[in-house]
């Protein structure tokens, strides 16, 4: 399964964001990669762009996508990031998906 959202990020908060991205790349990236697995995803990244001086972030995933373990310390802290970073999501509207991973699209 491939999922993606899309936030808006709160004034201000666009540099703690970005900071908050690049230690789950760089510090906290082994415990994320076991995140991952535990939760059976293959990917998850986020993306962030603006649009009239405003910041929005992409953030997609690939795999069961299985909920989130409220235990473990690294879902505790991305969860209090995008509480205190990311406001509204933005609405997608899916038009097309052609998943290869997919068994019903395997040839």
């Amino acid at each position: 399964m491939f999922s993606g959202k899309i936030y808006k990020i709160k004034k201000g908060k666009e540099t703690q964001w970005r900071l908050w991205c690049k230690k789950i790349n760089e510090i906290y990236r082994l415990e994320a990669i076991k995140t991952l697995q535990q939760e059976k995803n293959v990917l998850e990244a986020f993306y962030i762009f603006s649009i009239n001086d405003e910041y929005y972030t992409l953030g997609v995933g690939m795999g069961k996508c299985l909920t989130p373990d409220t235990n473990n310390e690294l879902n505790r802290k991305h969860k209090q990031q995008k509480l205190e970073c990311l406001g509204e999501e933005v609405q997608l509207e899916e038009l097309y998906k052609i998943d290869l991973t997919s068994e019903e699209n395997s040839f």
